[in-house]
């Protein structure tokens, strides 16, 4: 029983490790027209549409990528 309490505290480490660590680098906000615009194509910069589906295939940001609640990547 008491190994099975260490394995799960593990993980839960783990993964609030790999949490602490993304929010340490990752820059998430809303941005103005101008900053997305400058951004746009530069490594490492990764363009969230939020959008429904059929908005997101009528026009979007060159590479940018769908996800919304619904999507089976959320």
């Amino acid at each position: 029983y008491k190994v099975v309490i260490l394995k799960r505290v593990a993980l839960v480490s783990c993964f609030a490790l790999l949490l602490l660590f993304n929010f340490a680098f990752a820059k998430v906000g809303i941005l103005s027209t101008q900053e997305v615009a400058s951004m746009i194509g530069k490594k490492g910069v990764v363009i969230i549409n939020a959008r429904p589906q059929e908005a997101y295939l009528k026009a979007h940001l060159p590479n940018a990528i769908n996800l919304t609640l619904t999507s089976e990547l959320f």
